[in-house]
């Protein structure tokens, strides 16, 4: 019997080892910058509307070259780039993107802020693109990076007035900015498309999207992001939402299966904002919409920003 629990115990103990290590593997890939190209700035997209997503972008950014000029921050001693499109207006967008994406994602978004009289800034959040930085903290460290963003916008071009457009994980670390008590209190706008409950959540559904069994590797993968963060996989926009004040417009799809529609509702409803409003759409995957509905999605963003003005 002794020789029977011994195994037992070593086969539990590999088992577990082989766990841990695969979480690892997890957080290695998904919330770590293992290579200078890692999370680079790019023209080109894993499916073809995301080919066409960054042709266009691209082009919107061409067409408007004369008004661009580079900007540059330093926030806790990283040096963080990202490119302001001067039209000449008093207020201004910030666009955020999602985990892996660079400031060339946030071209594409940029058209209807444009149109409803808004300079535009798209950054390269911390670890991606040109910025420097090794994890994505997943907005537990990239909103104070916010901060310094709009205070730039305030201090160096005037700006009474800013939107915040973010995408997926972008949108957790404006939430998390909004309720901190250094925030800026020039924040009229916040649009979020595709925002999850908890990043936990959301990554749970990559995981059963690509085929594998969430637990326990998921759940273990906090024990590393704990370790080389210091935050946590289960707090999200979903515990604080209640205390945002700022008007908020949420775009989400009714295909998203990362960020799931019944999790947006949640959201909706626990929204603290007096202002806020939730727009579905049939069509368009994750971080996707736009795409797929243009004409809409444009046209929801401008009439929302019209509203509240």
């Amino acid at each position: 019997m002794q020789i029977v629990a011994i195994l037992l115990i070593g086969a539990f103990l590999t088992w577990l080892f082989f766990m841990f290590l695969i979480a690892y593997i997890l957080f290695d890939l998904h919330l770590k910058k293992r290579k200078p190209d890692t999370w680079a700035r790019t023209d080109e997209g894993e499916t073809p509307d995301q080919d066409q997503m960054y042709k266009r972008g691209k082009a919107w950014s061409e067409q408007h070259s004369s008004c661009k000029e580079d900007v540059h921050i330093v926030n806790e001693g990283l040096n963080l780039y990202g490119e302001y499109y001067d039209f000449g207006h008093k207020k201004a967008v910030l666009i955020v993107p999602g985990r892996s994406d660079s400031l060339t994602y946030s071209y594409y978004f940029a058209k209807p802020y444009e149109e409803a009289g808004y300079n535009v800034l798209v950054i390269d959040m911390r670890a991606h693109g040109l910025s420097d930085g090794k994890y994505n903290y997943v907005g537990f460290r990239e909103y104070r990076d916010i901060i310094k963003w709009l205070e730039l916008l305030q201090e160096k071009y005037g700006i009474e007035s800013v939107a915040i457009h973010a995408l997926c994980v972008g949108a957790q670390s404006i939430v998390k900015m909004l309720v901190d008590k250094n925030c800026p209190d020039f924040i009229d706008a916040f649009i979020a498309e595709g925002m999850y409950t908890t990043f936990y959540e959301t990554f749970k559904n990559h995981t059963i999207y690509c085929g594998h069994k969430p637990f326990p590797v998921v759940h273990l993968m906090e024990v590393w992001m704990r370790l080389f963060t210091h935050n946590t996989l289960f707090w999200g926009p979903i515990n604080v939402i209640d205390k945002i004040k700022v008007p908020v417009l949420m775009l989400h799809g009714k295909e998203d299966i990362f960020s799931l529609p019944e999790k947006a509702v949640e959201l909706y409803e626990k929204c603290g904002s007096e202002t806020k409003e939730l727009v579905w759409f049939e069509k368009g995957v994750h971080s996707q919409l736009r795409i797929a509905n243009e004409e809409s999605y444009d046209k929801a963003i401008i009439e929302f920003l019209r509203r509240i003005s």
